[in-house]
């Protein structure tokens, strides 16, 4: 059985990775529901997106692993400018 999700989104470790996850990026975050169920699942958080200050503040307070929490409205700038 496929997986549902582009391979743009996840992707399998490399072998000289430790890590016996799949990797995902959350758009349109919130404070962090679906990343916590992500990572219930067994799944990593490369980084997690959001235009609402508050929410973004709220998953960076909960989730302090996730090294990038970006404050940014992704209707504003386009997929080349993400991995600035």
């Amino acid at each position: 059985m496929g997986s549902f999700l582009p391979n743009k989104i996840i992707s399998k470790p490399s072998s000289n990775n430790s890590a016996d996850s799949l990797n995902f990026i959350d758009l349109f975050c919130g404070c962090g529901g679906f990343t916590l169920g992500m990572e219930r699942s067994g799944f990593k958080c490369l980084a997690a997106i959001d235009f609402n200050a508050e929410t973004v503040a709220i998953l960076h307070a909960n989730l302090p692993h996730i090294k990038h929490v970006l404050h940014r409205d992704l209707t504003a700038f386009g997929p080349d400018e993400l991995w600035k």
